[in-house]
């Protein structure tokens, strides 16, 4: 059998209270306005979720740049675009 747990711990030992000591020496504060300030989130989570977003736009425009690359080569080699039509 497993135990369950009916309350919850909190770091006063009074039951929905809690202390920070980083909120209240204002070091969130300090850390949120720095992490603002320069543009890159220090939380390890936060930066894998900025990298992620950066890759998956790099994909888009890489895709829209091969898309571009592909219609300026079919307008440069109109022999090679008419081959591919006839063929379909």
């Amino acid at each position: 059998m497993t135990q369950s747990h009916q309350h919850q711990h909190t770091n006063t030992g009074i039951p929905g209270v809690s202390f920070s000591w980083r909120r209240a020496i204002g070091l969130s504060r300090l850390e949120s306005n720095v992490s603002r300030k320069i543009g890159i989130p220090l939380t390890k989570s936060g930066r894998q979720r900025k990298f992620g977003r950066i890759m998956m736009h790099l994909m888009g425009w890489a895709f829209v740049a091969g898309l571009g690359a592909a219609g300026v080569y079919a307008a440069t080699h109109p022999a090679l675009a008419q081959a591919l039509l006839a063929k379909g």
